[in-house]
């Protein structure tokens, strides 16, 4: 992929498939060298905070990097867009897009959307992949290693077994690919297996929890004020395709009027928790006043493509911590 990049066919790529269109950036978690060790979200949302500034150095110099009001213009209108036009987007609202992703993005002049899951702002709350992750870390900080039988049945139902369950960096990484695997699972055998495991460590979860949490509306208010505008990803961030109909209409209606309320102006951008989403969604979305609804298909964007189903290119650190692979997983070729 460097020789690509070095004799300039990732650049001519990114003039042809970059022509009249955009693309859409979605980042989650941007966080220092050091705080990766320490965090326990799945690995294909996290990027460092090194490497993030290496993509907005490349971004401010090679794309016409545009606000969320821009970009929602072409949508609407059909007007093609600049060439090699990119919108940063953040799902989310993690408390290191603040600590992190916020100065550097501030440094360079570049604007950013955050799509905001409304019940976790300044509330210390974590979603159930971190909050079990944790849960499962903290057995290992208070036994030591060593597990009881209560803890060995439930880590069973995760596909855990005693020998796997150790304190180590190769133990970390099965921990993270069982909850990864979880998703799987209903909303009652994950509130089930949380609540046994709360139980049985008195709710206490891993030392490192504190970092896994989200932004304050205090925050959001601040980066509001500068190029930092904001969307909806719902009020509990719940895969809207596996809830109700009347459920879904709440988290899709309430959470852009909670936004609103807090920042004092219409939001009209939304974002699809997990990417979920099917016409009855999209129609929901549609009549809740969004003027935009992304999703997580990977692709380039059109101004003439539905302005509701919105493609994104999801960033993360294994995938482009070089520049020749970020500009690789632009235009397509990973």
């Amino acid at each position: 992929m460097g020789i690509l990049y070095w004799i300039g066919l990732l650049h001519l790529l990114l003039r042809i498939r970059l022509r009249h269109r955009a693309i859409v950036l979605m980042y989650h978690r941007v966080v220092s060298k050091e705080d990766l060790k320490r965090i326990h979200s799945q690995p294909g949302i996290v990027i460092e905070t090194e490497t993030f500034e290496k993509h907005l150095r490349i971004l401010s110099r090679h794309f016409h990097v545009v606000s969320l009001d821009e970009f929602k213009e072409r949508m609407i209108t059909g007007q093609p867009f600049q060439d090699r036009t990119c919108l940063i987007t953040f799902d989310d609202g993690w408390q290191d897009n603040f600590n992190e992703a916020f100065p550097v993005l501030e440094r360079y002049g570049l604007p950013a959307v955050i799509f905001l899951p409304v019940s976790f702002i300044g509330t210390g709350k974590r979603f159930w992949q971190e909050s079990l992750t944790h849960s499962l870390l903290g057995v290992l900080e208070r036994c030591n290693g060593k597990t009881h039988s209560v803890h060995g049945a439930i880590l069973a139902k995760l596909g855990l077994d005693m020998g796997t369950f150790m304190p180590d960096e190769t133990g970390i990484t099965r921990i993270q690919e069982k909850v990864g695997q979880a998703k799987a699972l209903s909303e009652n055998e994950l509130k089930n297996l949380l609540n046994e495991l709360s139980e049985t460590m008195d709710g206490q979860l891993s030392s490192n929890a504190h970092l896994d949490t989200f932004l304050t509306w205090e925050q959001v208010k601040t980066m509001a004020a500068g190029q930092i505008r904001f969307g909806s990803h719902t009020i509990n961030h719940k895969i809207l395709t596996r809830i109700p109909l009347d459920q879904a209409q709440e988290e899709v209606g309430s959470s852009k009027r909670a936004i609103q309320n807090e920042l004092g102006h219409e939001i009209l951008a939304f974002s699809y928790p997990n990417g979920n989403y099917n016409s009855e969604i999209k129609e929901m979305v549609i009549s809740n006043g969004y003027q935009l609804g992304f999703s997580t298909e990977a692709g380039l964007v059109s101004s003439e493509d539905d302005r509701f189903t919105i493609k994104r290119v999801n960033i993360h650190q294994g995938a482009t911590f070089s520049i020749p692979l970020f500009l690789a997983k632009i235009v397509g070729t990973l």
